[in-house]
């Protein structure tokens, strides 16, 4: 229900028009929870004896429509009623407030029953209401249902009084519903609860939107019919024969052509839904927005920004490392910046609070490495070809056979915005001065409206302590996290017309010790050589409440390599290679790359280093 709940806020200000429209209804009354009706087999309790409570909480934002609604009282599932006493229900405006009202229960049920409560209590509108039940019991009583959607608010419980959130555990939402019935509560209502759609299309090309339609109510709903317009053009209509049951829902897909209006942007397109005997149209429609492009808006080059999670400690992280670089040899290095977070599998030498923050891209069930990020994007078509994790951005690396098409399709991805950093250093006082030039087409402000910047302090090629699965003395870690200069999810923007710039001063200290690093035997400290040092500057855009709503728009980077001389008084060429030699597995030399199969690479440098690497093609 929370998306819901966004859908139907810019509803609440017609509620009272509505009401006073629908006067003479008669009342109506309705049962509703997050778990929409949903009952589980199994039954969920909290350990020890005490008393014990159950809780859902239902947001202002969905009762608005209900306000004048009485409170009738609340419905509850049991799994089990054995070894329970002193079951009760109640309602209050906080997990901690006293009852607004309550009901003892002498005889508790299993399955659903209602408790219904003694008091002239009425939604407000302007309040959560929490609904739930405690009892008393010795032992763990497993009487709680948990079923239905995963809601934000939908899973509380506590012992004598110490709530704890268990809507993390992703089980669904505790079997408890509110009563309430009044003149404004309708029969029948279906609603218009969540759309996604295409917010930028090539002119030309298909636009696609998906829209969801639920009914609201405890009646059952037979048909419904749909419109939609582009700048009030019908492109799409039609009926659904189709009977919705109670908080049921519906999903309708749309492929419209996109140039069945002009070229533009923040073109407004309107969904509509209905249905007969529906109670309360003002939930029956939503207007979206989409912009179209062509070639005259994609002047902006597209680096990808990819962010792998690896540490030392990952055994599997060299097959990572490995694939990243066959896919950079293979010409993405022109078009991919990237940047390296020591998380994910334990923590190293090179870990910083930072790289444990950017873990919740994971989302609540855990984190491993290797791993990597694409722009931030949670994008199903990568995620196919990746084996992504569902509900993050972040995704598996395994092969460069796989792991190339993902690095294909999103630098194909048109870019409306160019980020272009610049760096002055100082060799005398480690002082960088940074300048980020931000410059963006019209299109770009439909993908986001309120643009971050983010800016950040990445060194390469620092030698490795034990890193695992790999036998190499040489070995060394590319485009480490050190620190950001902005905060680490950016900051505002402020543009002049189309164009924007941001100044930062950073001296760069002389070293950075890992405080999360525990293995004695090795130093936490790593030296910060200014040579190495890359700048990476980005625009996105940040949801603090939901990992999959991150994306970065475009990338720039700026290397100290360029500017500053080699020790001995040349500037070196990107590449040290002195020659490259290939083996079989069986040690069979060969001075080209093998067409299949699993081969070793051996590397020399002018330096006399050399590096040997396992590989696969």
């Amino acid at each position: 229900m929370v998306k819901f709940i966004k859908s139907i806020a810019r509803v609440a200000a017609c509620v009272g028009l509505w009401a006073s429209a629908c006067g003479a209804a008669h009342a109506a009354t309705l049962h509703f929870g997050p778990c929409e009706g949903q009952t589980s087999t199994k039954g969920y309790g909290k350990t020890g004896n005490g008393t014990i409570s159950a809780a859902v909480v239902i947001p202002k934002e969905q009762l608005a429509k209900y306000a004048g609604a009485r409170i009738k009282g609340v419905r509850i599932a049991l799994i089990t009623t054995e070894g329970m006493t002193d079951l009760c229900g109640w309602v209050r405006t906080s997990l901690t407030d006293k009852d607004i009202d309550s009901t003892p229960v002498a005889a508790p049920q299993t399955g659903w029953s209602e408790i219904l409560f003694g008091k002239a209590c009425t939604v407000s509108g302007n309040e959560d209401l929490v609904v739930g039940y405690s009892f008393k019991q010795e032992l763990t009583v497993k009487c709680m249902s948990v079923a239905g959607p995963t809601d934000k608010g939908g899973y509380w419980i506590a012992k004598d009084g110490g709530w704890t959130d268990k809507s993390g555990d992703k089980l669904g939402s505790l079997g408890i519903e509110l009563v309430i019935e009044g003149d404004n509560v309708p029969a029948a209502d279906l609603a218009l609860t969540n759309t996604s759609f295409d917010e930028i299309t090539e002119f030309g090309s298909t636009y696609n939107a998906r829209f969801i339609v639920q009914n609201f109510s405890n009646s059952v709903l037979k048909g419904y019919r749909y419109v939609c317009k582009i700048q009030d053009k019908t492109v799409a209509e039609g009926s659904v024969d189709k009977t919705i049951g109670s908080f049921g829902r519906d999903t309708v897909k749309l492929a419209i052509a996109s140039d069945a209006v002009a070229k533009g942007v923040r073109i407004p397109v309107s969904l509509e839904v209905s249905a007969e005997g529906d109670g309360y149209p003002a939930d029956n429609s939503a207007t979206l927005y989409m912009s179209t492009y062509d070639d005259t808006n994609t002047k902006y080059f597209h680096n990808v920004l990819l962010e792998e999670f690896s540490t030392e400690e990952c055994g599997n992280c060299p097959r990572a490392i490995n694939t990243i670089e066959q896919c950079m040899e293979q010409g993405y290095d022109k078009s991919v910046i990237q940047v390296t977070h020591h998380a994910g599998y334990n923590y190293d030498f090179l870990s910083t609070p930072d790289d444990n923050t950017m873990l919740w891209f994971y989302g609540e069930d855990g984190s491993f490495a290797p791993a990597a990020m694409l722009d931030r994007l949670s994008d199903p078509i990568c995620k196919q070809i990746l084996s992504g994790k569902a509900g993050t951005p972040v995704m598996s690396v395994a092969y460069a056979n796989t792991f190339a098409p993902a690095l294909k399709y999103m630098t194909g991805r048109p870019a409306f915005v160019g980020v272009t950093p610049t760096c002055l250093y100082d060799a005398a006082t480690r002082k960088l001065e940074i300048t980020v030039d931000v410059e963006k087409d019209e299109v770009f402000d439909a993908q986001s409206l309120s643009p971050l910047l983010t800016v950040y302090i990445v060194q390469d090629s620092i030698l490795h302590h034990h890193q695992a699965g790999y036998s190499s003395d040489t070995f060394k870690h590319r485009h480490v996290y050190r620190a950001s200069v902005t905060p680490l999810f950016g900051e505002a923007l402020t543009w002049d017309g189309n164009k924007a710039q941001a100044k930062y001063t950073y001296t760069l200290p002389d070293s950075i010790e890992s405080s999360l690093f525990w293995e004695p035997q090795y130093t936490k400290s790593v030296a910060i050589n200014p040579r190495d040092v890359e700048v990476v500057a980005f625009v996105s855009k940040y949801n603090a409440d939901d990992p999959c709503d991150c994306t970065v728009f475009n990338s720039g980077v700026y290397r100290l390599k360029k500017d500053i001389p080699s020790s001995i008084g040349i500037v070196e060429s990107d590449s040290k290679v002195v020659s490259t030699e290939y083996f079989s597995i069986d040690g069979i030399r060969s001075d080209t790359v093998p067409e299949s199969g699993m081969y070793i690479r051996r590397v020399r440098f002018s330096d006399g280093s050399e590096k040997t690497i396992k590989m696969v093609r």
